[in-house]
């Protein structure tokens, strides 16, 4: 990995100008995931942000952060509802099943899907944006991408390889 190259602003008034923004953005987060105004969420929620900011600047600190999405694949991301409808369609049946006494079996399903280097940014950016997409939906659960193998392993509660293939490849 090539040498990081030194920021053009250091010092504390840069770091500040990093957290702050990173600070804020987890604390409104967190008021509108909680959605209620009274201090003590108020509190915590500041407290979360506070160490949400910490970790991120520690990981920046530690090394280059190599993620670089494309702006093209926002059109795949918009597919991403359509899943998660689907999906939660899927799994309703399937609990409907299993509490009429039918078994529901998931299994492990592995799709094509290319690695990359470790080191890309692009590849990086891919595998994460991937990995959260397949599994904000509740039938699906990225375990891994094996390198190797150029595969995503899931897991499904409702196993349907051809939907994941598809999903997986954008069709």
């Amino acid at each position: 990995m090539p040498p990081r190259p030194a920021r053009a602003r250091s010092g504390p008034l840069a770091r500040l100008g990093f957290l702050l923004p990173w600070a804020a953005g987890a604390w409104v987060l967190w008021v509108l995931l909680v959605s209620t105004s009274k201090r003590a969420e108020l509190l915590t929620g500041a407290i979360a942000a506070v160490l949400t900011a910490a970790a991120v600047d520690a990981v920046r600190s530690r090394e280059r952060f190599a993620f670089r999405p494309r702006l093209r694949w926002l059109r795949r991301g918009l597919l991403i509802p359509v899943h998660v409808v689907t999906e939660s369609w899927l799994v309703s049946v399937a609990l409907v099943r299993h509490a009429t006494g039918r078994r529901v079996r998931g299994a492990f399903v592995a799709v094509p899907f290319e690695h990359g280097e470790d080191d890309d940014p692009e590849a990086s950016a891919r595998r994460a944006l991937v990995t959260l997409g397949l599994s904000l939906a509740p039938n699906t659960v990225v375990v891994g991408i094996d390198p190797e193998r150029n595969e995503a392993l899931t897991h499904q509660l409702v196993p349907d390889p051809s939907r994941l293939d598809r999903a997986v490849r954008g069709r």
